[in-house]
């Protein structure tokens, strides 16, 4: 019951919240249009002034809460084999940058087959002097 009583709380708060924010837009909408016009006013006076333009504000928006715009973030953005492994077409990477990864990759596959155990060809060289015949042939 007391749950019942909380969601039923948070679901007036969120219409009445709703409400205020769409409210809140319709007199933004009213002020945009009445600058327009003191803007046209300002400009057949030949007057250069400045406007004031209301807007709202990211704290009130909250769909805007999780959202991380450019300007925000401030170091330098690094992208490593992780990224591109790991986040494949989800961001930018320069046709440069994509080069010279692919062509790291590829030096790394051919380390990487260069130091490969060889166990194969060691033991052939080992029992059978690198051929595949028999050694001994039976004459009759």
């Amino acid at each position: 019951m007391l749950r019942e009583l909380i969601i039923h709380a948070k679901m007036e708060f969120n219409a009445l919240f709703q409400e205020k924010a769409r409210q809140k837009q319709d007199e933004i909408t009213k002020i945009e249009d009445k600058n327009e016009r003191i803007r046209e006013i300002l400009r057949e006076l030949q007057i250069e002034e400045k406007v004031f333009s209301a807007t709202i504000h990211d704290e009130e928006a909250p769909e805007r809460t999780l959202e991380v715009k450019d300007s925000e973030i401030k170091v330098q953005k690094v992208i490593t084999k992780l990224n591109i492994t790991m986040f494949h077409g989800m961001q930018y990477v320069s046709p440069e940058e994509l080069k010279r990864l692919e062509d790291a990759r590829r030096a790394e596959e051919e380390r990487l087959r260069a130091n490969q155990d060889d166990s194969r060809e060691r033991a052939l060289m080992a029992m059978m002097g690198g051929r595949l015949e028999d050694r001994y042939v039976i004459i009759h």
